[in-house]
């Protein structure tokens, strides 16, 4: 396609202009949507679980000596276990709504029924219980205690069925369901773990490579990396899960408790005690977009997709502040084609005018998730199937403000947008480098650039 230089030089005017406005507009990749209080809750916060039907959030108060039971629809407090032993770990069991809570001074798990706070059975472990998860394959309980155990705990009858043993004490954990092993950070070994949940037993063991104080730990789900988080440099990690080795590495935030990864737009959320969340893509290769401040000593939270929010646990301050779940929108909303993109499924030279030229000038400006456009757009009569692109913006795997960035060794990003061409969805960006433009194509699903082809 070619461009008059009168229409050019408007659309660089036009397009600096309004990607100016749009970038002050833009939101943080994290937004501060509500914050609420825990009353009478002193001490350090440790870690925390969701009922996503029910829409509450268990929070383990180590210090205070109890579990608070938050209702997020109603955005308030509703209920609390009370009597606990320097409580760490919490879990909450759907199919016996049953919530699990680990104890790291009497070194017990204790049961109660979710609907009305009520003891079910105890099981002593003997020392220092700390963070559970469930094994999504089979339903255990797994909960890292003492000085190198993991007890596998069956729901039902809630009564330890298995111990996989462990050359110190484990911090974070996760569990691959389709290899059923757990990897297990065991920060005084300096090594990751990896048990194999089948046989009961270490099957491997990883070394930190000079890097120390491994505790957070995410596993993403099947093909998703797997992310160490190190406090000794603050450093994040994602690990080769094959091998153990380090594919990738990213300084982050200080005093890090908790991560967690956000498939839907590639993005880690790192929450440390220094006062912040470190949010860092993934594409992969790892790069820091956002340090979001909260407080002191606010290092763990809990990342909900199916509710696409992250709590973060802040606790009460030395002047008075008190205790309170922060509760973060991440930015942009995912899959909102309408609101984020201007779309065609014309053919190519179709999709260039319609995307910069359709019937006079039309530029769809986009920066993280929000769309300007000027002049008129494609009209009721155009050939456009939105039925068709909504289905195939389910593959994209990839904000379209991830993939402005990824555009950028090809110039300064001007609009953007999904398309079908040929049936198959891609992601098109328009970059101006000096007088020259450049349509580049960005993988959908990896974020790096497929190709980039000049227009004269």
């Amino acid at each position: 396609m070619r461009l008059s230089s009168a229409t050019l030089g408007l659309l660089a005017t036009v397009a600096f202009v309004a990607a100016s406005a749009v970038a002050a507009e833009a939101e943080a990749p994290l937004t501060l949507e509500q914050t609420i209080a825990l009353d009478n809750v002193s001490g350090r916060i440790d870690h925390m679980a969701i009922d996503v039907a029910g829409k509450r959030l268990f929070v383990a108060e180590l210090g205070n000596g109890t579990v608070e039971v938050v209702d997020l629809q109603a955005g308030k407090v509703a209920g609390r276990i009370s009597n606990l032993s320097e409580p760490q770990g919490v879990a909450y069991i759907p199919d016996q709504d049953l919530i699990a809570v680990a104890s790291a001074g009497d070194g017990s798990v204790r049961f109660y029924h979710a609907a009305d706070m009520k003891p079910a059975k105890t099981i002593a472990l003997g020392d220092d219980a700390d963070n559970i998860r469930i094994d999504p394959a089979k339903g255990n309980i797994l909960v890292g205690y003492g000085h190198g155990g993991l007890a596998i705990i069956d729901p039902k009858t809630q009564a330890k069925i298995a111990d996989v043993r462990l050359p110190g004490h484990p911090e974070s954990f996760q569990v691959d369901s389709e290899s059923n092993r757990a990897f297990v950070n065991v920060p005084n070994a300096h090594q990751v773990v990896v048990a194999d949940l089948e046989a009961d037993k270490q099957a491997a063991a990883w070394g930190t490579a000079g890097l120390g104080s491994n505790f957070p730990m995410a596993l993403g789900g099947p093909g998703e990396p797997l992310a160490v988080v190190f406090r000794n440099p603050p450093t994040l990690a994602v690990l080769n899960l094959a091998t153990g080795g380090m594919a990738e590495k990213l300084g982050v935030c200080g005093d890090a408790d908790d991560v967690f990864f956000d498939a839907k737009r590639r993005r880690f959320y790192v929450s440390c005690g220094e006062g912040a969340i470190d949010v860092v893509a993934y594409a992969p290769g790892l790069e820091r977009i956002a340090r979001v401040p909260t407080s002191k000593g606010a290092r763990t939270s809990i990342y909900a997709p199916q509710l696409d929010r992250l709590y973060v646990a802040a606790r009460a301050g030395l002047l008075g502040s008190r205790a309170a779940i922060l509760v973060f929108r991440p930015s942009p909303q995912v899959g909102l084609a309408s609101k984020s993109s201007f779309v065609t499924s014309s053919s190519r030279r179709n999709s260039q005018e319609a995307h910069m030229l359709r019937n006079s000038l039309a530029i769809g400006v986009i920066a993280a998730g929000i769309s300007i456009v000027l002049g008129r757009s494609a009209s009721a009569g155009d050939d456009i199937d939105a039925g068709a692109l909504a289905k195939a913006l389910s593959e994209a795997s990839i904000p379209l403000d991830q993939g402005l960035k990824a555009s950028e060794r090809e110039g300064q990003p001007i609009s953007g947008k999904y398309e079908l061409e040929d049936g198959a969805l891609q992601l098109s960006v328009y970059a101006m480098k000096g007088d020259k433009f450049t349509e580049v194509i960005v993988d959908h699903k990896a974020g790096s650039i497929k190709k980039a082809e000049p227009i004269h």
